[in-house]
């Protein structure tokens, strides 16, 4: 057959994405302190992939402090920082920056502003997102979000909302791997902002 061509199309993430997102996780849990692997935390890690290559794998956790060993920030991204000029000149702020635009966590108990941007995810996705990527990235995470519930693979509703927000405008898909390690895609529940019924998805096909 001559003429046109039909170009390759990247096979999607697989479990061994996943794995290696699990990986990290239990790596950056061995570099916590003590006080810190109890109470409510998260530890989450990302493949980046492009057209089927990985191009980074990287880790958060949703504490942060200048005090950090070199190890620990080497190997955790910071995210955006509080001081960043976006954050406090922008008329939409307070917000993490994503794609040129800033998108807003909501104020929940306890939060003594609607956005710190401390969230695992939210640490990642700025680094991550914080452009529009010319070609298209697939963005592959695995959540370990600990709490007085017990252990997660959920992102919670604000880190849904911004998933959803690099989903619609960063030209990125995203997953989020369950339990048993199987990238699960954010589909359509960000039409609706269906934070439940995309967890249930997570949770059923994970053997919860």
């Amino acid at each position: 057959m001559t003429g046109a061509t039909v170009k390759d199309v990247a096979p999607p993430p697989t479990e061994s994405d996943c794995e290696k997102a699990d990986n990290q996780n239990t790596t950056g849990r061995g570099l916590l302190h003590s006080s810190e692997k109890t109470g409510s935390n998260t530890v989450s890690s990302m493949v980046v992939k492009q057209n089927g290559s990985t191009i980074a794998t990287r880790s958060a956790f949703s504490r942060w402090s200048r005090s950090r060993s070199k190890k620990f920030k080497k190997f955790f991204v910071r995210g955006q920082p509080m001081n960043d000029p976006g954050r406090t000149t922008h008329p939409d702020k307070p917000g993490v920056e994503q794609c040129g635009a800033f998108h807003k966590h909501k104020k929940r108990p306890g939060r003594h502003k609607p956005d710190t941007g401390c969230d695992a995810e939210a640490r990642l996705l700025y680094t991550y997102a914080k452009r529009q990527s010319k070609e298209p990235l697939d963005m592959v995470f695995k959540i370990d979000w600990r709490n007085a519930d017990g252990n997660h693979a959920i992102p919670c509703p604000d880190c849904f909302r911004m998933m959803c927000h690099a989903k619609t405008n960063c030209n990125v898909k995203i997953y989020v791997c369950n339990k048993e390690n199987r990238p699960i895609e954010l589909d359509n529940e960000c039409e609706n902002d269906d934070y439940e019924g995309f967890t249930r998805r997570i949770n059923k096909m994970g053997g919860k």
